[in-house]
């Protein structure tokens, strides 16, 4: 009984560690794009890599033109 119970909560706390995973991905994805220019921004969009979450030239362009 105790390990059922134990078991249900491996399962419960790996399907909130996914869910919270997939609702940072494009909150993640939409801060590191501020910081890239429009052609950068499409250019690594597809396949998904690294080089999609990390600028490869940071620029401040986007938040220049806000303010």
């Amino acid at each position: 009984r105790n390990k059922k119970r134990k078991i249900k909560k491996m399962v419960l706390y790996i399907v909130c560690v996914l869910l919270c995973a997939l609702m940072i991905f494009p909150l993640l994805w939409g801060v590191t794009s501020s910081f890239r220019t429009d052609d950068e921004l499409f250019k690594y969009l597809m396949p998904l890599s690294w080089k999609t979450f990390v600028p490869q030239n940071i620029t401040f362009d986007a938040y220049i033109r806000i303010f």
